[in-house]
């Protein structure tokens, strides 16, 4: 009985998600004008939804698309 009660707790504790992840971003890319240029954006990681929420600081551009999540790296497509 004892065993069947560690284990429950055990899926039980391992089941509660982490909490979002919030990143500051800088972008930094060459346009077609062959101008640098630079955007900030902030970035919501939420592993428990699979998804990714993407803000451009200083517009009301937002966007959340679906993320792949794995030890080492989140993986997603923004398409504009």
């Amino acid at each position: 009985m004892y065993r069947v009660a560690a284990i429950a707790l055990g899926l039980i504790s391992s089941a509660a998600g982490a909490a979002p992840v919030y990143l500051k971003c800088q972008l930094d890319y060459d346009s077609s004008s062959n101008k640098s240029q630079t955007h900030e954006l902030d970035l919501t990681l939420n592993e428990d939804t699979g998804t990714v929420t993407i803000s451009f600081v200083g517009t009301s551009l937002a966007d959340t698309v679906r993320g792949a999540f794995n030890a080492d790296k989140v993986t997603f497509k923004h398409d504009n």
